[in-house]
C-alpha cells in the first residue's frame, strides 16, 4: 500500500500552477511536483507499475487526445476515481502540455466541488520531449531519443517560450515538405489539410512522429523511397532541442530517459565497440546524470506480446533486460520512473 502522507510538501510549484490555471492552490492540493515524486520514488516497488499485480498503483506514462491517446483527461481521472487504492498517475503526451493543462482545470473545478473528490490520487504533470543527446566522446554523432518530464509548469514563461517555439519550428518544416513534394516532385497534395486534421501529432507537432506520418502520406500518394530519401534529407531531423535546451526549459523538473529498452539504434552511435552494449549503457546513463537528468524508466511496463518493440541487447531474454535497466539506474543514481505507455482508454493496457 502506496502513502501520500510524510512526502515533501511542494506548495510553491502548486500555487505557480494555481496562478496559470486561475485557482487556489489548495484546488490543486492532489497535485504533486518534482520534490514529492522524486521521494515517492525512492520507496516505491517493482509490482507498483504492473498492472498485473494487486498492488498497481503508479502509472507515469500515459497519453491522452492532446496527442495520440484515447483518454480524455475528464475520463482519465474518473477511471482513476474508481480504483480501491490510492494511486499516482502523470500525462506524458507528445511535446505538448495541452492535455495537462485541460486536467489541472479539472481538477481544480471538481475538488471546488467536493474537496474530497481526488483524495486518493497524486497527479504529476508531464510531458515526453523528442530531443537530441550530445556526447562526441561516447558517440559517434547525436543521438535522438525521447526523454519523460515530470514536474512540469506548462504556464511557465521559459516553458511556454520552448513549447511554442518548437511547433512553430516543425509547422514550418512540414508546410515545406509539402511544398517541395507538390512543386519539385509533382505530388497532389492537395487534401493534406484532411490528413493533417486526422493526425492530431501533425496539428501538435511532435518530431519523430511528424516525419513518420508525413512519409507515411506521401508514400501513401506514390513518392518513391528514393525521392522520399531526397526530400527529406533536406529537413529532418530540424531543430530537435538538445537535452540541454530541455532541462532549461523545464527547470525543477524531474528529467528521464524514456523506454530505454526501445531506443533505436543505441549500440550503432557508440564510438568505442571495445565497450559491451551494457558498459555503453551504463556510461551513457551515467553520463546523461552528470549533464543534469535525473531519472529513466526503469519500471516501463513491456509486457511478451510486445516484446517486438525491445531493440536494445539482442539474445537476451525480456524479462532480464527489464532486471538490467533497472540495475543500471541503480548503479548510475538514476530514479527509476515507469508506466504502461497508454494510447487507449484502459489504465491497464497500451492500447
Amino acid at each position: 500500500m502506496i502513502l501520500f502522507t510524510g512526502l515533501t510538501n511542494d506548495k510553491a510549484y502548486r500555487t505557480a500552477l494555481a496562478k496559470g490555471v486561475g485557482c487556489k492552490a489548495k484546488d490543486l492540493k492532489s497535485v504533486m511536483g518534482a520534490n514529492e515524486l522524486k521521494q515517492f520514488l525512492q520507496t516505491a516497488k517493482p509490482e507498483n507499475f504492473d498492472p498485473a499485480s494487486p498492488d498497481f498503483c503508479v502509472n507515469l506514462h500515459l497519453h491522452t487526445t492532446a496527442s495520440d491517446g484515447k483518454f480524455t483527461p475528464e475520463t482519465l481521472f474518473n477511471e482513476i476515481i474508481k480504483q480501491d487504492n490510492k494511486f499516482v498517475v502523470s500525462i506524458t503526451d507528445h511535446d505538448t502540455t495541452d492535455g495537462v493543462k485541460k486536467a489541472l482545470e479539472y481538477i481544480a473545478k471538481e475538488t471546488k466541488k467536493n474537496l474530497d473528490k481526488f483524495k486518493n490520487v497524486r497527479f504529476a504533470p508531464g510531458i515526453e520531449f523528442f530531443g537530441k543527446y550530445e556526447n562526441s566522446k561516447l558517440m559517434k554523432r547525436p543521438f535522438e531519443l525521447e526523454l519523460l518530464g515530470y514536474g512540469i509548469n506548462p504556464y511557465s514563461k521559459e516553458f511556454k517560450a520552448f513549447e511554442q517555439g518548437n511547433r512553430s519550428k516543425d509547422r514550418k518544416v512540414i508546410d515545406s515538405v509539402i511544398r517541395k513534394a507538390r512543386e519539385d516532385y509533382g505530388v497532389d497534395t492537395f487534401d493534406f489539410k484532411e490528413y493533417k486534421k486526422s493526425k492530431i501529432l501533425l496539428n501538435v507537432p511532435s518530431g519523430v512522429h511528424v516525419e513518420y506520418l508525413l512519409k507515411q502520406y506521401l508514400q501513401g500518394k506514390g513518392l518513391s523511397e528514393t525521392n522520399r530519401k531526397d526530400l527529406f534529407k533536406d529537413y529532418f531531423p530540424s531543430g530537435i532541442p538538445t537535452l540541454g535546451k530541455i532541462l532549461k526549459a523545464s527547470k525543477g523538473a524531474i528529467v528521464g530517459i524514456s523506454h530505454p529498452m526501445r531506443m533505436k539504434n543505441f549500440y550503432a552511435h557508440i564510438k568505442d565497440k571495445n565497450l559491451s552494449e551494457e558498459e555503453a549503457l551504463l556510461k551513457f546513463f551515467k553520463d546523461f546524470k552528470e549533464q543534469g537528468g535525473q531519472a529513466a524508466e526503469g519500471r516501463y511496463y513491456l509486457p511478451p506480446e510486445r516484446k517486438n518493440q525491445v531493440r536494445i541487447l539482442p539474445g537476451k531474454h525480456i524479462d532480464a533486460k527489464k532486471t538490467l535497466i533497472a540495475d543500471l539506474c541503480d548503479q548510475a543514481g538514476l530514479l527509476k520512473t515507469g508506466g504502461i505507455d497508454n494510447h487507449g482508454t484502459s489504465l491497464y493496457k497500451f492500447l
